[in-house]
């Protein structure tokens, strides 16, 4: 049940509530992402590097 002029404090709860699961999710997958790169390097760009390029001749 909605209050005259603003919002039910328990939709309050529930939207704040799915915003911070959101951002919990987005810090998740940036610390994934951050450990990966740490234990593998950076990401390289994909279709930059064709296999006849990737050896060095002297």
């Amino acid at each position: 049940m909605l209050r005259r002029g603003g919002l039910d404090s328990s939709l309050i709860v529930a939207i704040a509530a799915y915003e911070t699961e959101k951002a919990t999710l987005a810090q998740v997958e940036a610390r994934k992402c951050k450990l990966a790169e740490m234990q593998n390097g950076p990401p390289s760009p994909i279709g930059l590097i064709s296999p006849k390029m990737s050896t060095v001749m002297s």
